[in-house]
């Protein structure tokens, strides 16, 4: 599923397969924020960045 954002660039696209975990007892909960300048993901204690400027 392409994302768009009009008069912008997309970043990224998500295919809903790509979410499939076999053993579901694996799962875990992360948090995503974005900004025009920046993608944090962030987990527990674990955060990635990527700067987008």
């Amino acid at each position: 599923m392409p994302l768009n954002n009009q008069g912008g660039l997309c970043q990224v696209v998500f295919d809903v397969r790509a979410l499939h975990i076999d053993q579901p007892a694996l799962q875990q909960t992360w948090v995503c924020k974005t900004t025009r300048e920046l993608v944090m993901l962030s987990h527990d204690r674990d955060i990635l960045q990527f700067d987008m400027a």
